[in-house]
This record gives structure tokens, C-alpha cells and sequence, in this order.
């Protein structure tokens, strides 16, 4: 008779479950207690094809770069959770991750960072992509020894292995159709973004138009989008001056950048009630003023798995052998409102991050 789960959880004192997730690479095993399941594992002979590859990565050391916005936009507060998470599980296989955080959202900081990792010889490269010809040109410089996975935002024309966040045309559309509801009366409608380079917020703005257009809401203009370059300071001047100059305004929709600020210039104004506001994240402030009914909606998109999945799979794939099967990978589009904002969503994603944000 064959070895089964349940012997070997018997012997490592966990549960089948705990040996399930050990033996498929799952997140939520602390790095001691795989260890300690593999070793069993391979004491008992179990599987030795995928014993072998496994202990050969845990022997084996080799280094992954991520390359960060800076968390002065608050977003990434979470996304570095995430990585921060599953650093601690890609150690115990001998992966290490090195973090590079960029001041400035720039092509210039991006490829920078992309020269460094390339001079420590990494074996791959996520990052949150800047699309410009320059920072494609550079990804398809890389060797095939350096794998690039995208997440939060693509980048079109390159031989990344995969994308990992929203399907950010999709998240633009369910925005539409939220202020779609909300908006009854004509007028304009501001669309604020971090910067055009920025895929991810220049395709939501699409997605967030087409609604428009197939609803034939011809009484509302949309104006802009105007350019917040992730700072707070400007999301909040330029929704002040907005509201002060637009009196036809009706909706105010943050693609991404300085949605916080925003919220707090629309809340210091006399306009609450009259214009509605959406935006993304699921972000401290953003909270507040949705509680406090100046914000009608944000839409999360899993910062935290962001994160935490492009780290999973550079560990399948140099310890297993194993692709991406699909070229994007989608993280769930969060709608909250004043009913569940405060609801725990992808902020539980493993036991010890939910007991840290406590």
C-alpha cells in the first residue's frame, strides 16, 4: 500500500491539509513547519521526483529583485506586506528576495534598478512597470537566465512571463457602471490619474469612458485626465481647484494616485452630496471618508496578493520547472461600499499577516 497524506501529517504532528499545501507549494505554511513535512516526506520516500527538485531548491540558493514604487503612495504599503510574506516562505527553499524601492515612478529609476539587479545575477525580476519604449527595450535585453513578471501594471511588447493585478479595463468598466448609478443628472465628470506612463491607470480611464459611451450619456463631459504624479499634495489642489472652478461638476473618478487627498479636498468643500466620488484601494483615509459618505465607492484589487503571488511563482518555476499557464493573472475586482468597507477582504490572506494588522 502506498504512502498516503495522512501518514505523513501523523509523523509531522499537522494535518493533511498543512502536508496538501506543502506538497503543491500553497502559501500559509510557516517556513519550519515545511521544512519539517518535506523532510518527513523525503524520510518516507514520498514522491521522489518532486522530493528531489524541492530539497534541491532549498539547498540551491538563488536571488529574486522586486523593484517597488516608495510608499509615499500608501497603496504599496500592502504590496509590500505581501512580499515581505512570502520572502519569509521562499527562505526556507534557500530563495532569497532584494526589495528596490523607486523614489519616483521614472523610466530612468526603473531601468536603473533593472542594471543593478541584472550585476547581482538574479534569477528574476518583478516589478510594477513604467510603459515607455526605453523600459520595454531594456526587459527584452534581459537574459533568459532573468525572467520578468509584471504586476499591479503591464507593460505591452515584452517577453515578461507573466502579469500579476487587475484586469485594469474591467476595474475602469465596474467604476462606470457604479457612477453610471450615482450620476443621474448631467454635468462633468474629472478623471484624475498618477501619470499617463502608467498603464494601469490610463486603461482604467478607458474601461470607465466605454460605459458612458454604450449608456449614450451624452449629458455628461468627461474632463481630463488630469496628472497627480502620485502626490497628495497635488490630488488635493487639483480636486480643490475643481471644485471651486467647475460648478457643473457631478462626479470626480481617481483612477489611481492621491485618492486620499482628493477625498479630503471634496470633504473640506461645499460640494458633498452633489459630487460623487470614486476611486481604488482600500486605503486608511479612504475608509474614513466612505464611512463618511464624501466617497461613494473604491474598488480594491488585492495589494497584498500582488505582492505575495509573483514570488510563488519564480519559486515554481526555478524549483519545478513550472510556467505560468496563463500570460495574466487576475486578482479579484474589490467593490466596497459604506456597507463593508471595514469587512477583513484580502487583508487576511495568510494567519500570521492577519494577526500583524490587528
Amino acid at each position: 500500500m502506498g504512502i498516503t497524506l495522512k501518514q505523513i501529517a501523523e509523523l509531522a504532528n499537522v494535518s493533511r491539509g498543512t502536508v496538501d499545501r506543502v506538497l503543491h507549494g500553497r502559501y500559509g505554511v510557516d517556513p519550519k513547519t515545511r521544512a519539517k513535512v518535506l523532510a518527513v516526506m523525503e524520510d518516507l520516500n514520498y514522491n521522489p521526483n518532486v522530493m528531489a527538485r524541492a530539497l534541491r531548491g532549498m539547498q540551491n540558493s538563488f536571488c529574486i529583485g522586486a523593484i517597488v514604487p516608495s510608499e509615499t503612495n500608501p497603496f504599496y504599503l500592502d504590496v509590500n506586506a505581501g512580499i515581505d510574506e512570502a520572502s519569509k516562505m521562499a527562505a526556507s527553499y534557500g530563495m532569497e528576495v532584494v526589495k528596490m524601492k523607486m523614489d519616483q515612478v521614472s523610466v530612468e529609476q526603473q531601468i536603473a534598478c533593472i542594471d543593478q539587479l541584472e550585476e547581482m545575477n538574479v534569477c528574476g525580476i518583478m516589478l510594477v512597470a513604467v510603459e515607455d519604449s526605453r523600459v520595454r527595450a531594456r526587459i527584452n535585453e534581459l537574459p533568459e537566465s532573468i525572467p520578468v513578471i509584471t504586476f499591479n501594471s503591464d507593460i505591452s511588447g515584452t517577453k515578461r512571463m507573466c502579469f500579476v493585478g487587475n484586469d485594469h479595463i474591467m476595474a475602469g468598466r465596474t467604476a462606470g457602471q457604479l457612477m453610471t448609478i450615482v450620476t443621474r443628472e448631467s454635468g462633468k465628470i474629472a478623471l484624475l490619474i498618477s501619470q499617463i506612463d502608467f498603464s494601469a491607470h490610463v486603461e482604467r480611464i478607458s474601461g470607465f469612458r466605454q460605459v458612458f459611451e454604450e449608456e449614450g450619456r451624452s449629458d455628461i463631459e468627461m474632463i481630463g485626465p488630469f496628472m497627480t504624479y502620485e502626490s497628495e499634495t497635488r490630488a488635493y489642489n487639483t480636486v480643490r481647484d475643481l471644485l471651486e472652478r467647475e460648478r457643473d461638476l457631478v462626479g470626480i473618478y481617481v483612477a489611481g494616485g492621491g485618492q486620499q487627498a482628493a477625498a479630503r479636498a471634496l470633504a473640506e468643500s461645499d460640494r458633498v452630496g452633489k459630487v460623487h466620488m470614486i476611486c481604488h484601494d482600500i486605503l486608511p483615509d479612504t475608509i474614513k471618508y466612505i464611512r463618511e459618505r464624501v466617497v461613494d465607492f473604491t474598488i480594491g484589487q488585492e495589494a497584498f496578493v500582488q505582492g505575495y503571488m509573483p514570488i510563488e511563482i519564480f519559486r515554481d518555476y526555478h524549483m519545478f520547472g513550472r510556467k505560468p499557464k496563463l500570460s495574466k493573472i487576475y486578482t479579484a475586482i474589490d467593490i466596497r461600499s459604506r456597507e463593508n468597507v471595514t469587512l477583513k477582504g484580502y487583508e487576511v490572506f495568510t494567519g500570521l499577516y492577519s494577526m500583524n494588522r490587528r
